[in-house]
């Protein structure tokens, strides 16, 4: 009888370590790929966007994924996929499951300010942009492309221009507008052949002007590296951009007010010659209205 119980408890013994290993032992499946929603991403600093992972096969045995960027100055990415962009520049974000990985190359491009996404440097000759943020760029007369005219220390005629596209490089000097008789749509969104912005921007419009002075955006006269102009904040994200104090060309073509005045163009026109325009100091800051003969600076929205 003893013997009997023993072997009936060896019996049960076994059982219970085959049922808690052998039954449950099933073959693990491995992944066999991963694919991401996206595989190009262009995002504006201060800006945010989740990458959605699919691995392959759905009944993988770990389908667990990690996420990494290759430059967390560029672009950060969380546990969920979600990337942050951080500053100007292209990174790439990598994600693994098992051992298979997906990438997806992201373009950090512009700033958002309250729903506009703004250039961080101003233009310089036409399609092209400065180098540093403080560097003042070209001073360009409203609704003209850049021809050389827009160098701060071009020569000046006083020969108006009948064409959209003057044939030189010249800075017209007049009254009020370079070109008879004048064209309201030099600039305009759509963007236009005229537009200098580079490509993928354009010149903002007034009511893109007005959002730096609206309640959502603070303002604050600053220095960088030396030079010194506004530097605007939305409040919402502490997103940030500086606009420097490049003077301006008159309507003698003399250069005046770098480091003390601000004027930027936008791409609306008034009635008559005109057009709207930011101009700011050390005191002030608004958007108004002068003659499209002016030399001012152009800093760029994205399309």
């Amino acid at each position: 009888m003893r013997k009997f119980n023993l072997f009936l408890m060896c019996g049960l013994l076994l059982t219970a370590m085959f049922l808690t290993t052998g039954c449950n032992n099933e073959p693990e499946i491995a992944v066999t790929g991963i694919n991401l929603n996206k595989i190009t991403l262009t995002l504006a600093i201060g800006e945010s966007e989740i990458l959605v992972a699919t691995v392959i096969p759905n009944n993988a045995t770990d389908k667990a994924v990690t996420w990494e960027s290759n430059n967390p100055s560029i672009a950060t990415v969380d546990a969920d996929g979600k990337v942050t962009a951080v500053s100007e520049g292209t990174v790439t974000i990598i994600a693994r499951a098992g051992n298979r990985t997906a990438e997806c190359v992201v373009t950090i491009r512009g700033i958002n300010i309250d729903g506009v996404v703004w250039a961080t440097r101003n233009v310089n000759t036409h399609g092209t942009f400065v180098e540093n943020p403080q560097d003042f760029g070209g001073l360009f007369q409203w609704g003209r492309r850049g021809d050389g005219h827009e160098q701060r220390n071009s020569p000046t005629t006083t020969e108006l221009s009948t064409s959209d596209v003057p044939g030189h490089g010249n800075f017209i000097i007049t009254s009020w507008d370079w070109r008879n008789p004048s064209n309201d749509n030099l600039w305009a969104n759509p963007k236009t052949a005229n537009d200098p912005c580079p490509q993928g921007w354009r010149v903002p419009t007034d009511a893109e002007l007005l959002t730096l002075v609206a309640d959502n955006v603070t303002s604050e006269w600053t220095t960088v590296n030396d030079v010194s102009g506004r530097i605007f904040t939305d409040i919402n994200t502490n997103n940030a951009f500086f606009l420097p104090a490049a003077g301006w060309r008159d309507t003698s073509g003399t250069l005046l007010s770098a480091g003390t005045l601000g004027y930027y163009w936008s791409s609306s026109p008034t009635a008559g010659t005109s057009a709207r325009y930011l101009l700011f100091n050390s005191a002030s800051l608004n958007v108004v209205i002068n003659g499209r003969v002016r030399g001012f600076s152009v800093r760029c929205v994205a399309e």
